[in-house]
């Protein structure tokens, strides 16, 4: 990954009750800031769910960036590019997949979609990590929708129950679906999902989107490598074992895992019809929270997990050296407990504390 503006705080000795050594903090803004963003403006009509951008709002909507391999670094060899659009009822996705060898095999509602190439989208309203919501679709419209309590990588389990009822989906293929005797162009879906569907995910009762409001969302595409066989396309193994599929998705991960929510992109809701100019407007807490999260994943799995020190079961306390991201300093106190850590992150130039824990779970402590 390349590093892109890399900042170094200064190597200072860290006094705690229990240890004291030298820590070197690095960040990579990079990763800190590369979170995509979109402004999702509002349908003024209802839109015919036909897996084609043929209504007329559609055709006033920016698609988003080309989508980026999952770990960030490699520019996939297919276009894929996404739309949105929303209306008090319903948030409406399309996307676009640019693909000589269209097939699919899996007809089964929430059959395990991504063993086909498929299309996949991440919803989390209110940015907390939890409760989220999954929804995979192959070129035959075959659906698999879920919801997760929290990422895998925290012990999160997946709910194949739950349902996005009454989600309106469809498929347009740009060619012959299972033909491999030609060569296909791309294929689309369209994705009409129901906002209480969403927001009863969430398990806190109907909050629909407002003007300026922010949702973190994701999406990805599976694409297997295959072989023909006759007139069937398979995916290709090598030593009796599958190739591994490529993952491109819209806002990078950083790794080979969708599951990790703080990485998503952002999505801010605008009452605005889709041909006016509004950019998408930044809240004051975003770097904050990603400085948040970025420490939450280096002491919970990364470079920062010896300060835990699993071994021992003592409290004690570490006081970070202040550093700088984007213009805003920042000062960091690590507080090991006996059921894991607590982080509080006080962001200098805005005033304001944060608190992140073990669990991933993070909150604002107040202005200061």
């Amino acid at each position: 990954m390349k590093s892109g503006f890399s900042i170094l705080a200064s190597m200072l000795v860290i006094s705690s009750v229990y240890a004291q050594q030298p820590e070197q903090l690095l960040f990579d803004e990079d990763r800190l800031l590369v979170s995509r963003k979109y402004v999702c403006f509002k349908a003024t009509e209802d839109l015919n769910i036909d897996g084609r951008d043929d209504d007329s709002d559609w055709q006033d909507v920016k698609f988003t960036q080309p989508f980026i391999d999952i770990e960030g670094e490699q520019e996939p060899e297919l276009l894929t590019r996404v739309k949105m659009l929303w209306d008090d009822n319903y948030f409406y996705i399309y996307a676009e997949m640019e693909e000589p060898h269209i097939w699919a095999k899996l007809t089964e509602h929430d059959a395990i979609i991504y063993h086909d190439n498929d299309f996949e989208v991440f919803i989390d309203p209110d940015n907390d990590g939890r409760n989220y919501s999954e929804i995979e679709i192959n070129a035959l419209n075959t659906t698999w929708d879920l919801m997760l309590d929290k990422p895998y990588r925290l012990g999160g389990i997946a709910n194949d129950y739950f349902e996005m009822e009454e989600m309106q989906h469809a498929v347009y293929v740009d060619g012959t679906i299972n033909d491999p005797s030609d060569i296909d162009r791309y294929w689309s879906v369209e994705l009409a999902i129901p906002m209480e569907s969403i927001l009863l995910a969430k398990h806190r009762g109907k909050k629909f989107p407002r003007d300026k409001d922010i949702w973190r969302v994701n999406f990805s595409r599976v694409e297997w490598d295959f072989e023909i066989s006759g007139n069937n396309y398979k995916r290709k193994m090598s030593k009796g074992k599958l190739l591994p599929e490529k993952n491109w998705v819209w806002a990078p991960q950083f790794e080979i895992n969708m599951h990790i929510p703080e990485l998503w992109g952002y999505v801010q809701f605008s009452d605005e019809r889709a041909d006016s100019e509004i950019k998408y407007q930044a809240t004051a807490e975003e770097l904050s929270r990603q400085v948040s999260y970025e420490l939450f994943r280096r002491f919970k799995f990364g470079d920062m997990v010896h300060f835990a020190d699993r071994k021992s079961n003592m409290n004690y306390t570490k006081h970070l050296p202040p550093f700088s991201v984007d213009d805003q300093d920042f000062a960091v106190t690590y507080y090991k407990t006996p059921h894991g850590f607590e982080v509080i992150v006080h962001n200098i130039t805005q005033n304001r504390k944060y608190m992140i824990d073990e669990s991933g779970y993070l909150r604002e402590l107040g202005n200061y």
